[in-house]
């Protein structure tokens, strides 16, 4: 059977924590599922930041995206060992 990828969008929120679990829970299920999971941000609230804090607006973007990176990173190592499942994580 062909291995099918379920994609699983977080906004670190904890309804969004509850949906990582239940698609864990689906990807084990399947047997052979890999789950993908990728941060997603609000425009409206990213659009205020770089308003706020326009002279470091870059660094601001960037020091979000390493946070980012390393919460889905620790999201799927956590997951991964639970539910025995292959995860990755992207950060866009």
């Amino acid at each position: 059977m062909k291995p099918t990828t379920i994609l699983a969008a977080t906004d670190f929120s904890e309804i969004a924590g509850h949906a990582l679990e239940r698609a864990a829970m689906i990807a084990a299920r399947i047997g052979n599922g890999r789950l993908e999971l990728i941060n997603v941000v609000n425009d409206r609230f990213l659009t205020a930041l770089r308003r706020l804090l326009a002279h470091e607006a870059g660094n601001v973007e960037i020091l979000l995206n390493d946070e980012a990176a390393g919460a889905l990173r620790r999201a799927a190592e956590d997951l991964s060992a639970r539910y025995s499942i292959e995860v990755c994580s992207t950060v866009r």
